[in-house]
């Protein structure tokens, strides 16, 4: 039991360090309150997830994602932005929409962002443009 609880403990531990992994390859799936990029498309290579409200992108993954999957828990939308100021904190630039998978259930994964993304980002290349995420519709 004992060493039940401290593997736990160390897989928590992990994934806040950044250790961890908040995607899982193939599937397009993201853990509940989370953003995220794969490098690859159709979900493949590595991922990258947040769960902060808004983020600059992983400096390795910076401008380099090729699909995406959002799961919002208190957030009904996800943006994925170009840019993130480092002088006011935020996202900026043009952006595309995903729902939350928790919250909505549809249009909450593109596995190719070459040929277009989200709701409002159809028929735009967003291959290696995100640098910034942003959880938005709150409640």
């Amino acid at each position: 039991m004992i060493r039940r609880v401290l593997i736990s403990a160390f897989v928590a531990i992990a994934v806040l360090l950044g250790g961890g992994t908040a995607a899982q390859a193939g599937t397009g799936n993201c853990l509940l309150g989370y953003s995220c990029l794969w490098d690859l498309r159709n979900f493949d290579g590595d991922d990258y997830g947040t769960a902060r409200s808004k983020t600059s992108v992983a400096s390795w993954l910076h401008k380099k994602g090729e699909s995406a999957a959002a799961n919002g828990q208190a957030c009904r939308d996800t943006r994925y932005y170009e840019n993130w100021s480092i002088i006011t904190g935020n996202p900026t630039g043009s952006y595309f929409t995903l729902n939350s998978k928790t919250k909505v259930g549809s249009n909450y994964r593109d596995p190719n962002l070459s040929n277009g993304a989200g709701f409002d980002g159809v028929g735009i290349n967003w291959a290696n443009r995100v640098g910034a995420v942003s959880h938005t519709s709150c409640y």
